[in-house]
């Protein structure tokens, strides 16, 4: 990998990638090598922390955020490890879930380990989480690169880009793939769940569920819940005001409270989550609703 970035570097091929590097001028040889280099300390000798790891990777390449993810055969459920370049501090989302299953579909299971399958040239819609991530994110590009299989997991690496790839950037992350994919296939035992996080997180999961169902899964208040099932029905903000006979800063304070327990930010994301499901009234008056 060293040997195929310095050749292009010293042939000029990589000027175009350097000079009109996705976060500036801050991509270069030496950042693609030492990103190899620090992947290959943290997957074979756990000398290197996964995130520092996984930082050179997204720094080396001009990715916003990057993943490893692991997804169980025949059973929902994934787990993850994250570096993600969104300050803290900042009010966007941060990648907290696995995108893999929604990029490659039908072939989860049989794509290659170290090849490169990209969101733009996969002839399918892109799911409504990732859709929401990457618009809230103004993401372009989702690359995600098979790092193993077995019978029952399969390892991805899902690197998301803020812009589409320039024709350098598939080179290098087609050689990437597969230095990164040898190199995960002998990894130090136990590496991946030494440093898992949960990716079946509060969001992916509402989404999936109802969450004015019966069994109330977000644990909305009462006055909450009906806020939910209104908004669901079609109501404005200012006929829930009059409906439930509450002021206007009474119906925000709710509002900031289910997006807390719900992990939404914002009204549009809330009724994404409402809406999705097609979600209504349980059948009973909304009067009656508790």
């Amino acid at each position: 990998m060293a040997i195929l970035v310095s050749h292009l570097f010293l042939r000029g091929e990589m000027s175009e990638f350097y000079e009109g590097g996705l976060r500036g001028k801050e991509v270069n040889a030496v950042s693609l090598i030492d990103a190899v280099f620090r992947w290959c300390e943290a997957v074979l000798k756990c000398s290197v922390g996964f995130d520092t790891a996984l930082g050179a990777i997204s720094y080396g390449i001009g990715a916003e955020a990057i993943a490893v993810s692991r997804v169980w055969n025949g059973r929902n459920g994934t787990k993850i490890i994250v570096h993600d370049r969104e300050p803290a501090s900042s009010s966007r989302p941060k990648l907290n879930q696995s995108y893999s299953s929604d990029v490659l579909g039908d072939y989860l299971t049989a794509a290659r380990k170290g090849t490169v399958w990209l969101q733009s040239v996969v002839k399918s819609e892109p799911s409504g989480e990732l859709a929401l991530f990457h618009s809230r994110r103004s993401m372009r590009e989702l690359a995600i690169i098979p790092l193993e299989k077995s019978d029952n997991t399969f390892d991805f690496l899902e690197v998301h880009f803020p812009e589409p790839l320039s024709p350098m950037q598939h080179v290098l992350l087609n050689a990437l793939a597969q230095t990164l994919g040898e190199a995960w296939g002998a990894r130090k035992k136990g590496v991946f769940v030494a440093n898992i996080v949960e990716t079946c997180d509060h969001t992916r999961s509402l989404t999936k569920r109802n969450i004015l169902r019966h069994d109330n899964p977000a644990n909305l208040s009462r006055a909450e819940f009906r806020v939910c099932l209104f908004l669901s029905n079609g109501y404005s903000v200012q006929s829930i005001c009059s409906e439930l006979s509450v002021s206007r800063s009474t119906l925000q304070t709710h509002l900031r409270n289910i997006y807390a327990k719900t992990s939404t930010q914002n009204l549009p994301d809330l009724l994404y989550i409402l809406l999705k499901k097609g979600c209504t009234a349980s059948g009973e008056p909304l009067d009656r609703i508790a």
